[in-house]
C-alpha cells in the first residue's frame, strides 16, 4: 500500500510520519521545495514526485488550503490510477462534498486536530491521536473507497464521524472558527491598555491561536462565510445582552446568565 500526500505542511506531514511509523511507502507532492526538504529531512515522506505521480498511488491525502482542494483534487483524480483513493483534509466541506458528488472514489474529510504553528517542522506522528476525523460521503461515495479511508484514519488513532457536510460547516463554525475571530479580537482588544504583562492563564488560553498563519486562516473564513457571518451575527446580539446586563447594573440578570452558562458547559461534557 503505497500512499499519497498533496500538501506536505502540518497536517500532511503529520499524516506521512505517523503512516511511515507503521511502514507504509510515503510520497510527497508539494509546489514548495523547502516543505519537501523539511518532509524528508523529517521523516514524514520516502520522496518527493509530482502531482501525475501521487495520483496514481493507492491512497490519497490531498493537504491543501479551502480555495485550493477542488482545484487540485480536479486535477489529481483526473490522473487517477485505475484503485485510487482519494480524500481531502479541508477545514469546510460543502464545496468540495458537492464536486465530489460524482467522484465514487473520492472521500471529503476534515481531521479535527491542528497547531497554532503551520508547517512540516511542526508535524508529529501523534498529532490525531484521539481526534475525531469528520467524512462526509454522499450516496455515490463507493463503500470500498470510504472503508479504506475509514481504516487508515484508525490506524492514525483518530475516531472517524460521518456527517452531512452541511452540518459538518455549521459545526465547525462554531466550534474552529469562531474561537479564531475572537481569539484575534482579544489580542486586538489589547491594545487599547497600556504595554506591560500581568496577564494569567485564562488570557493565554484563550488567545493561544491568535497569530495563525494569516493566509491560510483567511482563506478557511472565506471558505465558510456564509456560515460564519450567520454565527457572528448571533453572537454580537449575545455580547449586547451582557453589555446591557452591565449598564443596567444588574447583578441578578449577570449571576443568572452565568449560571445558566455553567449548567449548559457541564451538559456538553
Amino acid at each position: 500500500m503505497q500512499i499519497g500526500i498533496v500538501g506536505t505542511g502540518l497536517i500532511g506531514g503529520s499524516i506521512g510520519m505517523s503512516l511511515k511509523s507503521q511502514g507504509y511507502e510515503v510520497f510527497g507532492c508539494d509546489s514548495s521545495a523547502e516543505h519537501i526538504e523539511v518532509a524528508l529531512r523529517r521523516n514524514a515522506i520516502d520522496r518527493g514526485v509530482s502531482l501525475v505521480e501521487v495520483a496514481k498511488l493507492d491512497l490519497v491525502f490531498v493537504c491543501v488550503s479551502p480555495s485550493l482542494v477542488v482545484p487540485l483534487s480536479q486535477e489529481a483524480y483526473g490522473l487517477k490510477g485505475e484503485l485510487s483513493v482519494f480524500t481531502d483534509c479541508g477545514s469546510t466541506k460543502s464545496e468540495i462534498a458537492a464536486w465530489a458528488s460524482s467522484k465514487p472514489d473520492f472521500v471529503p474529510g476534515h481531521p479535527m486536530a491542528g497547531h497554532e504553528k503551520s508547517g512540516p517542522s511542526f508535524a508529529t506522528n501523534w498529532l490525531f491521536r484521539g481526534a475525531k476525523w469528520i467524512l462526509t460521503p454522499n450516496k455515490e461515495t463507493s463503500s470500498g473507497a470510504l472503508d479504506l479511508v475509514e481504516t487508515f484514519v484508525k490506524k492514525m488513532d483518530a475516531i472517524p464521524v460521518r456527517l452531512a457536510p452541511e452540518t459538518h460547516d455549521r459545526q465547525i463554525g462554531v466550534l474552529s472558527h469562531l474561537p479564531h475571530v475572537l481569539a484575534a479580537l482579544l489580542v486586538e482588544s489589547r491594545k487599547s491598555i497600556p504595554s506591560g504583562d500581568i496577564s494569567a492563564g485564562s488570557w493565554k488560553d484563550l488567545t493561544r491561536v491568535a497569530g495563525v498563519d494569516p493566509k491560510l486562516w483567511a482563506d478557511i473564513m472565506i471558505s465558510n462565510r456564509a456560515e460564519l457571518a450567520n454565527i457572528l451575527e448571533a453572537f454580537t446580539a449575545n455580547m449586547a445582552s451582557v453589555q446591557g446586563l452591565l449598564e443596567a447594573n444588574d447583578r441578578k440578570g449577570l449571576e443568572k446568565w452565568l449560571k445558566d452558562i455553567a449548567v449548559a458547559k457541564e451538559k456538553q461534557k
